[in-house]
């Protein structure tokens, strides 16, 4: 699979798009015109350690509705990911059995360097 899901809405996954360059063969995948399904959000599992590593625990979701990410279980996270699109951590760049998730300097950084040794 080679995919990047992102937010079009959203400010940070913009900037740092602009600043990739995506081959052609990776799709985008908007998450907010096609949310996430369970068949794509259980392979992105199978490629990290947990499905935490995919939530975005800074959520207004989250913070409104007083859940504290650390005390959900896996199964919580995942029906609440399928649920709320935003709670996806992003953007996430998979390309083969790589997959880069988030917007966190070092994980960017990893991402733009791979893509321009491809």
């Amino acid at each position: 699979m080679k995919a990047l899901f992102y937010l079009s809405t959203c400010t940070t996954c913009k900037r740092i798009m602009a600043h990739w360059n995506l081959p052609d063969d990776v799709e985008k995948i908007d998450l907010k015109k096609a949310p996430i399904t369970s068949i794509q959000l259980d392979y992105l599992r199978s490629l990290v350690s947990n499905y935490r590593e995919l939530l975005n625990g800074r959520s207004l979701i989250l913070r409104r509705r007083n859940i504290q990410a650390n005390e959900l279980s896996e199964t919580q996270i995942r029906n609440l990911i399928l649920d709320h699109y935003t709670l996806l951590r992003r953007p996430i760049l998979i390309y083969d059995e790589h997959i880069f998730v988030g917007n966190n300097p070092s994980i960017v950084t990893k991402a733009t360097k791979f893509l321009n040794e491809k």
